[in-house]
């Protein structure tokens, strides 16, 4: 009498197709997750700049006035790009982890100022343009590298959100 021998395992062709799918799976997965990521920094770095503002909202209540805002003893008009001593306001996005945005005072007078959160060079928001905040709640976001322009006076990548 033949007695026949049950196989073990798995075939090579199983295997195989096992790999194709979760690479396929892995394939589409993958794009949507570091979209979500990018959103996900986006919305830090705006968080960030929406946090700054109050902090320059504190400086001309207290102070009455927004070029007073790095403990300065006397105002002068900040007309280039300034990040933040750490008394005032963290200089980077997120606070905590990797920094992936600058936050920096681009302009600052007596009653206006603006903010920009710039992508460090190098990271993963690398080339995804600034966001800039103005005292009056103007938001932009420089996609394209040629400056804040008319249709970029918007936070949001979805069409029509603003």
């Amino acid at each position: 009498m033949i007695k026949k021998r049950l196989a073990k395992g798995f075939s090579l062709i199983e295997l195989m197709i096992v790999v194709a799918i979760v690479g396929i799976l892995a394939g589409v997965a993958y794009p949507s997750y570091v979209q979500y990521t990018e959103r996900v920094q986006r919305v830090k770095a705006q968080e960030a700049l929406e946090g700054m503002a109050m902090a320059m909202e504190r400086v001309r209540l207290e102070q009455n006035d927004y070029r007073l805002f790095n403990g300065a003893a006397t105002p002068t008009d900040i007309s280039t790009s300034t990040r933040p001593n750490a008394n005032f306001y963290p200089d980077q996005s997120p606070m905590s982890g990797a920094a992936r945005y600058n936050l920096t005072v681009e302009e600052a007078t007596r009653g206006f100022f603006v903010l920009r959160a710039t992508p460090i060079n190098g990271q993963l928001m690398d080339g995804d343009g600034y966001f800039e905040l103005h005292s009056t709640g103007r938001r932009g976001w420089d996609q394209d590298g040629g400056g804040v322009g008319a249709n970029e006076w918007c936070w949001s990548d979805r069409k029509g959100a603003c």
